[in-house]
């Protein structure tokens, strides 16, 4: 096990540790964690025994490093800066933990091998937190280790809505809030349905929850996909849910265009969960989703 020479991000105090990589990797830099907080940077195949100097700067640069051992060498950073040296361990390897200010949250993090020169592409310095992915609500077990058979990721609460009575529903897993006439705003082509759920309010679509016009919007797909359980069907969505006016068998707007083929957007049918591309001159459903 190695011990560091210099450990400082920029006046900030990180805590180390070290430990071991795998022989035969490429050389690599791995992050986990958040920003700002505690983050887990990790190298893999560096020169062992060897000093790498951990490199931040901006995106969107290239510099040429002026001094030191590596004089010379070009890195894909703008203005970069040394925030860490460590000593990797006799497989090349080491794990740091830093504890990141919000400041540097966005910025591209590179590790510089002191020995042989070279450097790891850069890793952004992500804001935000890991999301658990939830649970498909599959449960029928076809083959062993599929995913009724399996069943990861995070158990949705019980229970999983809740009808607060003012036509609303509130989803525990999400935090989100959904008009509980889900079949109210009716259909129309996407542009209708982007703005639809915009001019509902208090006093519409069975609303008394003071809600006024701009409150409401229509979902990403991720938001409807989120409804799903595929463990159900006409409709896959959670036994027991609250929802009334679910017409059958439709696809729901989202407001997520597809990046590659214009003009479309993703849709969401929930009779078995599908999830699909639409041209958006066709008419479909539109529902509404707020932020508590």
């Amino acid at each position: 096990m190695s011990t560091p020479t210099r450990a400082l991000w920029l006046g900030v105090a990180a805590s180390l540790a070290v430990a071991g990589s795998a022989v035969g990797q490429s050389y690599q830099l791995v992050t986990s964690g958040s920003c700002p907080g505690e983050m887990i940077v990790t190298v893999a195949s560096a020169s062992p025994g060897g000093s790498v100097a951990l490199l931040l700067g901006q995106a969107g640069g290239r510099q040429t490093i002026p001094v030191g051992p590596c004089a010379g060498t070009e890195v894909e950073l703008g203005a970069p800066q040394i925030g860490a040296w460590v000593i990797a361990d006799t497989d090349g390897g080491f794990a740091t933990t830093l504890a990141l200010p919000d400041s540097e949250c966005g910025r591209l993090l590179v590790a510089l091998d002191e020995q042989t020169c070279e450097t790891t592409p850069p890793v952004p310095l992500v804001t935000g937190v890991p999301v658990p992915v939830a649970v498909t609500g599959r449960r029928k077990i076809e083959e062993p280790g599929d995913d009724g058979d399996v069943r990861r990721g995070r158990v949705s609460p019980r229970p999983r809505f809740t009808d607060r009575g003012d036509g609303t529903v509130e989803d525990h897993l999400t935090g989100l809030l959904w008009l509980r006439e889900a079949g109210c705003l009716g259909t129309g082509d996407w542009s209708t349905a982007l703005a639809a759920p915009t001019q509902l309010e208090d006093g519409l679509c069975g609303l008394t929850d003071g809600s006024r016009a701009g409150d409401w919007r229509l979902p990403n797909v991720r938001e409807l996909a989120s409804l799903i359980d595929y463990g159900e069907e006409n409709p896959s969505l959670p036994d027991g849910h609250p929802f009334v006016g679910l017409p059958a068998p439709v696809y729901y707007w989202s407001s997520t265009t597809v990046s590659l083929v214009a003009p479309q957007a993703w849709g969401v049918r929930y009779t078995v969960g599908h999830i699909d591309t639409l041209f958006r001159d066709t008419e479909r459903w539109a529902w509404a989703v707020r932020d508590p």
